[in-house]
Formats: C-alpha cells, sequence, structure tokens
C-alpha cells in the first residue's frame, strides 16, 4: 500500500472541518436574521444565542480537541513510513466515526446516540496510536 493512502483520511476530516466551519457560519447567520443582536458577536454581551447556533460552534471547536491526536498520528505514520493497510482502514473508521458524531451532535439526536459514537471513535483513535506503537517497535 501507497505510504500516501494514510494521508486521504485525514484530508477527508479536515475538509469535513471546513463543512461544519460553514455550517457553524450558517446558524449565526439565523440566529441574527431570528434576532440576536450583534453585540453578541462584537463583545460576548447581549442575548444568549440559539441553541442550535451553540450547538455549532461548541461541535466546531470539538473537531479541533481529540482528532488532533489524530492529524499527529496520521502525520507520524507517514512520515516514519508505517502506514500500512490495518492502520489506514482504522485511520478511515476513525473519520467516518467523527462525522457520524457531527451529524448526531448537530441534529441534537438522543444523548446515548451521541456518546456512542464519540466512545467509538476514541477507542478508534486509541487503537490506531496502538497500531502505530506496535509498528514503530517492531519494525524500527
Amino acid at each position: 500500500m501507497e505510504a500516501v493512502a494514510i494521508l486521504y483520511p485525514l484530508f477527508a476530516l479536515v475538509g469535513w472541518t471546513f463543512l461544519i466551519a460553514a455550517y457553524m457560519v450558517a446558524t449565526a447567520v439565523k440566529a441574527l436574521r431570528a434576532g440576536l443582536g450583534v453585540e453578541y458577536f462584537r463583545y460576548g454581551d447581549g442575548d444568549e444565542p440559539p441553541g442550535y447556533m451553540r450547538s455549532a460552534y461548541q461541535h466546531y471547536s470539538n473537531l479541533f480537541e481529540m482528532p488532533v491526536l489524530f492529524y499527529v498520528g496520521g502525520l507520524l505514520a507517514y512520515v516514519s513510513g508505517h502506514s500500512g493497510p490495518l492502520l489506514v482502514a482504522v485511520a478511515w473508521s476513525y473519520a467516518g466515526m467523527r462525522m457520524i458524531h457531527s451529524v448526531l451532535h448537530l441534529q441534537n439526536s438522543n444523548i446515548p446516540r451521541r456518546r456512542d459514537a464519540y466512545l467509538v471513535s476514541t477507542l478508534l483513535l486509541l487503537a490506531m496510536w496502538g497500531v502505530l506503537l506496535f509498528e514503530v517497535v517492531t519494525n524500527g
């Protein structure tokens, strides 16, 4: 397998993050049109933003928390040449599960399903690092 294959799931999650950023901006525009005062954006003051907007902003921030470890692991795998088929499959699974988590979060779906998607993605990230560690230790 080509070493570059490990980068594709990283690109996919980066693209997804930009898509969520656009969604976040759309929720801010919607909130402004619904009467949220500009002072909220100017000073962080004024009316409380609607839940859909808070949810979008919270989720966007969430995409810069655990996924940072995903990006670092993917880049480390690429640079070190340890990006075998298992690692690539786990990376794609992680990226996909984060996208599923996004959809569940932004739909305001039930919390247990969203929690489960988050936990599965966290376990996949742990597996990714475990596979990477094993590859580095056993293959130098």
